[in-house]
């Protein structure tokens, strides 16, 4: 690949031009190891970031390389903190969400609801008048699949037993 094209925004962001979105960017969390090959553009994106106007919150840990959350080697515990890290970040994002209203185009048929559980997680539920099957994705960090008896069965009968519009 030629150098020109190393610097397209579909292959890296860090050459996306901003200036559109100046005042509009969400906040972001840039994570990066002191390690990594990538280092330099973490920190200059996290700066381009905050040039725009954008909030954003960078986090170095020390010795990691690239792609050391997903490596599986966490010999430093960066992982585990990184991960740990983000997740406080998408809660405190998520603390003073109230969403009374979702935009949609018109073109999109589904329905939406939005709903807080008792026990706080809150859920975006999608209902598509079309569709013959169901299927549900989340994350627990509480427990495994294979760790609590009668999740599977909970799971596929969430999955197989039908949907209700909402």
């Amino acid at each position: 690949m030629s150098t020109e094209g190393k610097k397209s925004p579909s292959i890296s962001p860090y050459y996306k031009n901003l200036r559109p979105f100046h005042g509009r960017l969400p906040s972001a969390l840039f994570i990066c190891g002191t390690e990594d090959m990538f280092l330099d553009d973490s920190v200059g994106m996290n700066t381009r970031w905050e040039t725009h106007g954008g909030k954003s919150i960078l986090k170095l840990y020390p010795g990691a390389r690239h792609g050391f959350i997903d490596s599986g080697l966490d010999v430093l515990g960066n992982a585990r903190t990184a991960l740990e890290d983000t997740k406080t970040y998408i809660q405190e994002c998520m603390a003073d969400v109230h969403i009374t209203a979702i935009w949609k185009p018109d073109i999109d048929r589904n329905t939406y609801r939005f709903i807080k559980l008792e026990n706080e997680l809150k859920v975006l539920l999608v209902s598509d008048p079309e569709a013959n099957k169901a299927s549900v994705s989340f994350t627990y960090e509480a427990c495994t699949l294979d760790s609590v008896p009668g999740m599977k069965w909970a799971v596929a009968n969430i999955v197989t037993q039908g949907t209700e519009v909402v």
